[in-house]
């Protein structure tokens, strides 16, 4: 256990002279022993701030994990109050409304939540993803059915961001966002043509179309 701990510690040590225009080093932190730095790895690119702002970008903005009860439940309301609500929430109700649909989602009941919080983790198993859940559908549901990979809907931003980059940089450039930026660094990005340096270069692209459309409204 103690050699297990010691490399994680080590590779997360190694996150801090990771190169920020590489990508956001999530791998490295997320081997943190400290269960809330390893969390937060999966929803803020730190580096991506330090690499592209001007100013360290205010502790308000920042993911804020409450402890208060065990880890599990910590992490459980972490889910609920950022990934969930700003990313798996979002992209249902955005897909179902452009198509006129009216989509419920049974599982973020507040009786089910509830129900959840009020009993204790024993049931919960690190090893295996949604264990209460395959335990209650395996009467009616074969293996292959529960253990199938998931699925989800992801728009290729990394091939639009890159077949659209002087498109892209004429909108940044005429925006606001850019006195905030460190815009050689930038463009810097276009040369390292990852998935994480496209998603970085699209959050960019999104706030200066943002900006734009309330000054001209």
């Amino acid at each position: 256990m103690q050699k297990k701990g010691f490399w994680k510690n080590f590779l997360s040590y190694l996150y801090i002279i990771y190169p920020p225009i590489l990508g956001s080093g999530t791998n490295l932190k997320s081997m943190s022993n400290n269960y809330k730095e390893s969390y937060i790895s999966y929803l803020e690119d730190d580096k991506f701030f330090k690499l592209l702002f001007k100013k360290n970008i205010s502790q308000d903005l920042r993911v804020n994990i409450d402890n208060s009860g065990s880890v599990y439940k910590t992490l459980l309301k972490t889910d609920y109050a950022y990934y969930l609500s700003d990313q798996m929430m979002f992209k249902v109700d955005r897909t179902s409304m452009s198509s006129s649909l009216e989509v419920r989602s049974p599982f973020v009941d507040h009786k089910l939540i509830e129900y959840i919080f009020s009993h204790d983790t024993d049931y919960f198993d690190g090893n295996t993803q949604k264990l209460p859940l395959k335990k209650y559908l395996s009467g009616d549901f074969n293996k292959n059915f529960l253990e199938r990979p998931k699925q989800g809907f992801v728009f290729d931003y990394k091939k639009w961001v890159f077949l659209n980059l002087d498109y892209i940089f004429n909108v940044i450039n005429n925006s606001k966002v850019k006195e905030h930026l460190n815009i050689k660094k930038l463009y810097k990005l276009r040369f390292f043509k990852t998935r994480m340096n496209a998603l970085r270069i699209w959050r960019i692209y999104v706030l200066a179309c943002y900006l734009n459309e309330i000054n001209e409204s």
